[in-house]
């Protein structure tokens, strides 16, 4: 923790506080990691003692926070006591670890003061240290014309940091990784579908050898990110208690139910994920505007690809891939 140098906070029985509120945080970061990895990462967080930095706290002087980062460790996560509102943000992180290039292996949390609830910090250090994993931001996939959802033609833009269920989105609502990302980063393998069919899909949340996510090849050289390939991705999420310690008061309820579709290239690291809006002309429903229902099928006509729900429950659904 940072405290500046108009307002230092010296007193013993706050710094126990900021410690001991630190040490919650920390520990539902890694209630969350172990979750959403499969028991493949957990950070080792060491809580240092408070330091007083010369900036004041209306000088948004992050390059004098960022002084402190230790070299001898690839991550250092920095969290001022006080918010400074002339920072325009409430989290920033480098892309990358320590040593991977100068500045990297950064997080810095603008003001432990800002919020009383612990559960709004555990967001933003999954998000921030998802940088430091190497994840940009997950983006969403908009079209002018809402009656289509068409993923070449010009009409549509790829809006960054506007996945409204993704932990590297805009954390409206909780969530997790996607599984382009969770790919990325190792922790899952995804089913490649190059035949029609039904495809029995389980639940992302759920560990083991099950199939955690769909891929079919969009376009060879996608035209809209670049000329690179591009794939969908098709996830079912049934959200665990885990990830719930995102969630005020363990709402399990506000994180996002069903199937949904990304699309992205899985390999290139320097390309954003992009959800599709399933249902364009729904507003009341977060699930109901992104998830894939047995009514609607996604339909790309470009690539000749159609996709439905035939059926779902508690921990698998069963989708149908049809190549037209």
């Amino acid at each position: 923790p940072i405290s500046y140098a108009d307002s230092p906070i010296l007193n013993d029985t706050y710094l126990n506080t900021i410690h001991s509120r630190l040490t919650n945080i920390t520990n539902n970061v890694n209630i969350w990691f172990k979750a959403v990895s499969y028991n493949k990462l957990k950070w080792n967080f060491i809580i240092d003692k408070p330091v007083v930095i010369s900036s004041k706290s209306n000088n948004c002087d992050f390059y004098n926070i960022f002084n402190y980062t230790d070299p001898l460790y690839p991550f250092t996560l920095s969290i001022t006591i006080q918010q400074n509102m002339n920072c325009p943000w409430f989290g920033l992180a480098s892309v990358g670890k320590a040593g991977e290039y100068p500045g990297s292996g950064f997080v810095y949390v603008n003001g432990l003061e800002t919020y009383n609830e612990d559960y709004r910090y555990v967001q933003d250090f999954i998000h921030e240290l998802g940088h430091n994993l190497g994840l940009l931001h997950e983006s969403l996939w908009s079209c002018s014309d809402l009656t289509t959802l068409d993923t070449v033609k010009s009409k549509c833009i790829s809006m960054e940091y506007r996945d409204p269920i993704g932990a590297m989105g805009l954390l409206m609502y909780p969530g997790i990784y996607n599984a382009i990302y969770k790919e990325r980063l190792g922790w899952i393998k995804s089913t490649l579908i190059t035949k029609s069919g039904k495809y029995q899909l389980s639940a992302i949340e759920l560990s083991g050898n099950n199939i955690k996510a769909l891929k079919i090849l969009k376009h060879i050289k996608d035209p809209s990110v670049g000329n690179v390939p591009t794939y969908y991705y098709i996830e079912y999420r049934q959200p665990n208690k885990a990830e719930a310690v995102v969630c005020s008061g363990n709402n399990i309820g506000l994180l996002a139910k069903g199937v949904f579709i990304h699309f992205g290239n899985p390999t290139n690291p320097t390309l954003m994920s992009n959800i599709l809006k399933l249902n364009p002309k729904v507003s009341f429903n977060l699930t109901a505007m992104y998830s894939l229902n047995k009514l609607n099928p996604f339909v790309d006509v470009s690539s000749h690809i159609k996709i439905s729900l035939v059926s779902s429950n508690k921990t698998s659904s069963i989708i149908s891939v049809i190549f037209t």
